[in-house]
């Protein structure tokens, strides 16, 4: 089952390591979710909306 909690806490820690400018490898398994692809989908939604959300608070 997909946490969204989960979700939210990679988007955040992807989201302030790219503003700290450092690497980021995130590496998504089907035991955090059961459906590595949607999980992938998920966190890649929550971070693009982060990023619209920053852009537009400067």
């Amino acid at each position: 089952m997909l946490d969204p909690e989960m979700i939210e806490d990679t988007a955040k820690i992807v989201n302030e390591a790219i503003k700290d400018k450092v690497q980021v490898n995130l590496i998504i398994n089907n035991r955090a979710g059961g459906n590595a692809p949607l999980i992938a989908q998920e966190v890649a939604k929550k971070f693009s909306a982060m990023q619209g959300e920053d852009s537009g608070s400067g």
